[in-house]
């Protein structure tokens, strides 16, 4: 939620920006330069692939198989059609006489995509970690190199602070 926050300050900072010095506001002004945005379901996909050489049980590489069913692949269809919301938006703003109140509820509905895609990463995180156990799922941010200035920081408290143990912590 905070990304989509700073990412909403920054495209308004660049739109007002574009006003102020041309006194013009092209849509492409907000857009980001020289940063490409984050699918959020590419870190599932990543913790899914490193998953896959984990020594885990049958019943493990299923319920991973069902985080992919479940979370992933509606994930990847709604960036899609996150994709061809914002197509839209832009062809709509090329319009001299374009309708305000349809490019909203189109804006609206690209963010209820992201909104959702960032709710369902957590969700299908969660699966996974559920799935693989707390140790394993500690290694998999490891070989990630998430565990040092990557997106989710390491804390030795984390396995203290779990509530929950499946018996499922196997080594790699």
């Amino acid at each position: 939620m905070l990304v989509l926050i700073l990412l909403a300050l920054t495209n308004f900072s660049f739109a007002q920006k574009a006003i102020q010095e041309n006194g013009d506001f092209k849509y492409q002004d907000t857009k980001l330069k020289k940063k490409k945005k984050v699918e959020s379901y590419i870190l599932v996909q990543e913790f899914l692939q490193y998953a896959s050489i984990l020594d885990l049980a049958d019943s493990q590489r299923q319920e991973l198989d069902d985080v992919k069913e479940n979370y992933l692949y509606p994930m990847m269809q709604r960036e899609a059609d996150f994709q061809i919301s914002e197509m839209r938006v832009s062809d709509m703003l090329k319009a001299p006489n374009f309708d305000p109140e349809k490019i909203k509820k189109a804006i609206e509905m690209s963010i209820k995509l992201t909104r959702d895609n960032a709710i369902t990463s957590i969700d299908a995180l969660d699966a996974i970690r559920k799935t693989v156990g707390i140790d394993n799922f500690i290694k998999l941010r490891e070989m990630m190199n998430l565990t040092t200035g990557g997106m989710i920081e390491s804390n030795d408290e984390e396995k203290n602070n779990q509530g929950w143990s499946n018996g499922q912590n196997k080594t790699l």
